[in-house]
């Protein structure tokens, strides 16, 4: 999110504005510091100490981080309070500037980034003395230890994913609590503290030194998943690490530099799968994905096969092998690749790419048989693969121009409410002729409302809605009037019905307050009343907060928040 700087407040929720001002003012922001061009920190008082890391460009808000827990939204108050500080002291220095250039007085001098600081002080520091400096803050800081061992690691000469592994293993465990566990709110910073391995990875991936990345890729995937046992990933910080490490891993397999790194990576790829290293989790198949991609001789490729064709108990995993099979016969003998894609059509994945094949070759008929077959195969026990079967069949019918086939098929998917991507009622309105589209709409209709389904209601309001048909589309928002449904519709309807929307309103709100209680009830009740201000119903509003006041009068809450809505 791109934010200006001169008006963020129009970009941030009113109560978390309102919280971060408050911060501001009250002096809970410390001293902004530049930590390099465009980039700065900021200590913001709350509960605990927490850092806000900003990054503004041209007047541009680019990024911004807080390290508090808050994930209700973009913004939490901390950033906001570092904002408002920022943007003063933006103001303050081009205040002091224009004044002085106006006064003809030397302009005051920049301070200096982070950056800028500590470059010129190592410029001057002695070699031995920054290096006992070093060692001495090692033996104190165990965070400054982590980041440093992590950070150079790779120059140890007894380099091996051993070493790697411990030193993740021990950047973790000091984040554990008292009995070994890493929760919620410890789970981000061990992650932070774990990223520094993955831009040393990251950075001798970039030099060419692809041992020492991959080696420190296993270890982290390994020792990280090993975490998942002991730490609470409920933000996804740690998936997401494992996630990084394996793209990179995975980057390397797709581009191996030489024979030792191939062979390096593929007799991993093999050791982690047949060790069960990542048995319960995605990245264990990720390991034969990867091996596909670096085989090269008939001796690789048999041993991948051995592990492809062995007998699985898990459905999921057979399918991935079955797949991964298909892929690499494929680059190795297409008409091969056929057969055994002819011969696996109860894989899902490879159905689809047998009914692409045939498409690609416009053998529609043969593509028809093979959705058919899907649609005869899972109709009982996969209902969710039928819908896809019947895409494929529109796809089909488009493909060699069949309308009759198109509006059948998309019939079906549009009253079925599948998504898939594609306007299924447009594809109708393109294709019936406009003599029919009347009838045939009111026909579909009528088989929608036929269907005892949640989500017919939609459907049909839908059908008006892009009809335009407003008086259809009011009565049928009368026979299910909720308050949600009203706000929903209101702003199709508000120029002919404004005052029987602002009654439906009313009568919700009533319905609502009978069996809900709570400041944030209230304040949604009170939000629809606003609405029906807005409406122009003022007399109607007026009434329905004094009768809410009278019936509610031990509702201290809902009081206060009734008297703060201002009406004529």
């Amino acid at each position: 999110m791109s934010i200006p700087l001169n008006k963020f407040e129009e970009y941030v929720d009113a109560k978390i504005l309102k919280r971060g001002k408050s911060y501001f003012k009250n002096g809970y922001v410390g001293e902004i510091e530049e930590v390099s061009s465009g980039t700065f920190e900021v200590i913001v008082e709350g509960s605990e100490d927490y850092l806000v890391e900003l990054t503004v460009e041209n007047e541009e808000v680019k990024d911004f981080s807080c390290d508090c827990p808050y994930d209700m939204g973009p913004v939490c108050k901390h950033v906001v309070a570092a904002l408002f500080c920022l943007r003063e002291n933006s103001l303050k220095f081009a205040t002091k500037s224009s004044s002085s250039c106006s006064e003809k007085k030397s302009r005051p001098v920049k301070r200096k980034t982070v950056e800028e600081q500590v470059l010129e002080l190592l410029e001057k520091v002695d070699h031995d003395e920054l290096k006992q400096f070093i060692i001495n803050l090692s033996l104190y800081d165990t965070d400054f230890r982590g980041l440093f061992v992590s950070s150079f690691i790779h120059y140890n000469t007894d380099e091996s994913k051993e070493l790697y592994k411990k030193q993740v293993k021990s950047t973790l465990r000091s984040f554990t609590n008292g009995q070994g566990y890493i929760n919620r709110y410890s789970s981000r910073y061990a992650c932070r503290a774990v990223d520094n391995f993955l831009e040393s990875a990251k950075k001798q991936m970039e030099t060419g030194n692809y041992k020492s990345a991959i080696l420190i890729c296993t270890a982290l995937i390994e020792e990280m998943t090993a975490a998942l046992q002991y730490a609470d990933d409920s933000d996804g910080n740690i998936g997401d690490s494992i996630s990084c490490a394996l793209e990179m891993f995975a980057e390397i397999s797709a581009k191996p530099e030489n024979e030792k790194v191939r062979k390096f990576l593929l007799d991993y790829c093999f050791y982690a799968y047949d060790k069960g290293i990542f048995k319960e989790w995605d990245w264990h198949l990720d390991m034969l994905w990867n091996a596909s991609n670096l085989i090269k001789t008939d001796d690789e490729t048999e041993q991948l096969f051995q592990r492809l064709e062995k007998k699985i108990k898990s459905k999921y995993e057979e399918e991935e092998l079955q797949r991964i099979m298909y892929e690499v016969l494929l680059k190795r003998n297409k008409e091969e690749a056929e057969k055994y894609l002819d011969n696996h059509l109860n894989n899902s994945e490879l159905r689809k790419k047998a009914i692409q094949n045939s498409l690609d070759r416009k053998n529609f008929r043969e593509a028809e048989q093979f959705a058919l077959e899907g649609i005869d195969c899972d109709k009982k026990e996969k209902p969710g693969l039928v819908r896809v079967w019947n895409q494929w069949l529109l796809k089909i019918a488009q493909a060699k121009g069949d309308k009759e086939k198109v509006i059948l098929h998309s019939r079906d998917l549009f009253i079925d409410n599948f998504g898939g991507g594609e306007d299924y009622y447009l594809i109708l309105k393109r294709n019936v002729s406009q003599d029919s589209w009347s009838s045939f709409l009111e026909e579909m209709i009528k088989e929608i409302n036929e269907k005892t389904r949640w989500d017919k209601f939609g459907l049909i309001a839908g059908i008006y809605k892009r009809e335009q048909l407003w008086n259809r589309l009011f009565e049928l928002i009368k026979k299910s009037p909720s308050l949600d449904t009203v706000e929903n519709y209101e702003k199709y309807l508000v120029d002919d019905y404004s005052e029987e929307i602002a009654q439906m309103y009313a009568n919700g709100i009533m319905e609502y307050l009978e069996s809900n209680v709570g400041r944030n009830h209230y304040i949604k009740a009170c939000h629809y009343i606003k609405k029906i201000l807005v409406l122009g119903e003022k007399e109607k509003a007026h009434e329905i907060i004094e009768c809410l006041k009278n019936k509610y009068s031990n509702r201290p809450a809902l009081q206060n928040e009734l008297s703060k809505i201002l009406y004529l």
